[in-house]
């Protein structure tokens, strides 16, 4: 987005992370230390937005950890700051933004997940969090639309991020990835999926899907059988 003229607003817990990231871009960016799981009200991340010309595309980035593991062992802090994170936050963006993409006629892009559409064992947090930032995008979808305001959702796959290689820990999730047709089980770089998403956001497209996401949902649900198989033989 950057390299294409857009003056981009970085916010996240990162300090460090986001003063290199706006330091690399090619326009001049703002960058805000801000919790999104936590309501901002009129503060200086709103306020500063306001004064600046202002994002006309807007998109939310999903929790860095996923809450992976067996549910039962789980801890139950870091299983609700998922759910707070990526679901919750998203609905604070949203409430805290759309205001200005009200006034600029904007467009804004919910990043989901291939999660969203197949659930799969040991990711209860991430998947339940995904699954709600789609119900909830389809539902906000019709209420900005005769401010011409429009609404996308994005479906990334395996994208070589942390989270994705803490995952490829889990035996179940190994077998899912290889029970998944080719294209779905690849892991795909985060620049490629960035391009994608910059490209759906220029299109103001509404459902971007990564590819080979067909059958998807069945797959999960015979790994999930067969998971439920196996531990309840060990037990």
């Amino acid at each position: 987005m950057s390299g294409r003229g857009v003056r981009v607003a970085l916010l996240g817990l990162e300090d460090d992370a986001l003063a290199r990231t706006a330091a690399a871009l090619p326009t001049e960016p703002v960058h805000w230390h801000v919790d999104v799981a936590r309501r901002p009200g009129d503060g200086p991340c709103r306020r500063r937005g306001r004064a600046s010309s202002g994002p006309r595309l807007g998109r939310r980035r999903p929790c860095r950890g996923g809450g992976g593991g067996p549910f039962t062992g789980s801890d139950p802090e870091a299983w609700r700051r998922v759910i707070e994170v990526n679901l919750v936050g998203s609905a604070i963006t949203v409430r805290t933004f759309l205001p200005q993409l009200l006034r600029t006629r904007g467009h804004y892009q919910q990043i989901a997940s291939l999660a969203s559409i197949g659930a799969a064992p040991v990711m209860s947090a991430y998947c339940a969090s995904k699954a709600g930032v789609e119900s909830f995008s389809h539902a906000l979808r019709a209420e900005p639309a005769p401010h011409r305001v429009s609404v996308g959702i994005a479906y990334p796959d395996w994208i070589d991020t942390d989270l994705i290689r803490d995952a490829g820990q889990h035996r179940v999730l190994r077998e899912l990835r290889a029970r998944m047709p080719p294209p779905a089980r690849r892991t795909y770089a985060p620049e490629y999926v960035a391009r994608l998403v910059v490209g759906a956001l220029e299109r103001r497209h509404l459902p971007y899907l990564c590819r080979a996401c067909s059958g998807v949902s069945r797959r999960c649900e015979a790994v999930c059988r067969g998971w439920s198989r196996c531990r309840h033989a060990g037990s």
